[in-house]
């Protein structure tokens, strides 16, 4: 018994201990402590204040002092809104009850290249979709095969690209669209290229912070993609792209632009594959933030259309079509 009451009494102590450490490090729901802990998760988590030449320590010295606590919801928003966009960012947003923030210039500033009203007109009005997937085919003519895919959101349906190639026979070549594709899952982009491709690929090289300190990361990591599933389609593939194609679906690009029988057609992509993470501040808003740099493997001259604007207003795909005859 009277070894059991100093361990008790330590026991408490260390619970007492715990349960201050723990209330302290929840931030109080106030203007200043949402504003603080915002700034503070970019500035320990965030990868690209150089690549962006943001001094994020000057940010703070302008918008910090704009926060008192008598800052209203509305105000702060404002603020903390007006403070990401310097970063540029299309990972960068604010979700909150009286609205979102969202960095959209990367996209906005940009011709579309794509016109779905046309698309539907002469190419989508027959394509037949994959249940429960984002995925739409169909034969343009005996020998060239087209598969749009709008997203790669969800899970575990990538698999499903066996299905269009199935159905679409002995095609000699085939046109993937991926044009306005916004993203999703990195997982859903792989199990499609990776039936594309007949060995194990290297496609980019990505590093996250390592310290406090804003110019400190990790060694590069190697990401790869896999031969998957029964099917290997290994004949000529013009990928379609546009400004839109973003997040996973510019993983995707990277994928497919390394192997032989691809040509990448289209704008520059949107520039965002930095897997972000969420976060949520004290008042219950969430913000995603960019954890990751990525370095491509190889640089890849993409074909604009600027000569070629008659060519997508008409609608017609089919010099495309003719080209892949001749890959």
């Amino acid at each position: 018994m009277k070894t059991c009451l100093p361990i008790c009494l330590i026991l408490i102590l260390l619970c007492m201990g715990c349960s201050r450490v723990i209330t302290n490090s929840v931030p109080e729901n106030t203007p200043e402590s949402n504003f603080e802990y915002l700034w503070q998760e970019y500035d320990r988590l965030y990868v690209a204040f150089e690549l962006k030449g943001v001094d994020w320590d000057s940010v703070y010295a302008i918008y910090r002092p704009q926060v008192t606590s008598q800052t209203t919801d509305e105000e702060l928003f404002l603020i903390t809104s007006n403070m990401l966009a310097i970063l540029r960012d299309g990972h960068v947003n604010l979700y909150t009850p009286l609205g979102n923030y969202s960095y959209t210039a990367w996209r906005d500033q940009y011709p579309r290249n794509y016109d779905r009203e046309i698309l539907a007109i002469n190419y989508l009005d027959r394509t037949m979709n994959i249940a429960d997937t984002p995925l739409q085919y169909r034969l343009l003519d005996e020998q060239i095969g087209y598969v749009y895919i709008d997203s790669f959101g969800g899970e575990n349906w990538g698999g499903n690209i066996e299905i269009a190639l199935r159905e679409m026979g002995n095609i000699q070549g085939l046109i993937v669209d991926v044009r306005n594709n916004g993203g999703g899952s990195d997982r859903n982009a792989m199990d499609i290229a990776g039936r594309f491709t007949n060995e194990r690929r290297l496609y980019r090289h990505v590093q996250f912070r390592s310290s406090p300190k804003r110019t400190d990361f990790t060694p590069f990591r190697s990401h790869h993609f896999e031969p998957q599933g029964n099917i290997t389609f290994t004949r000529p593939i013009v990928l379609l792209t546009n400004r839109r194609v973003f997040s996973a679906a510019e993983s995707f690009v990277l994928m497919m632009r390394i192997l032989p029988q691809v040509t990448v057609v289209g704008d520059t992509t949107g520039g965002g594959s930095g897997n972000p993470v969420y976060r949520e501040l004290p008042n219950g808003w969430h913000l995603p933030l960019t954890l990751n740099l990525m370095k491509a493997l190889v640089l890849h001259q993409m074909f604009g259309f600027r000569r070629r604007t008659r060519f997508w207003k008409v609608g017609r795909i089919a010099f495309l079509k003719q080209r892949l005859r001749y890959w």
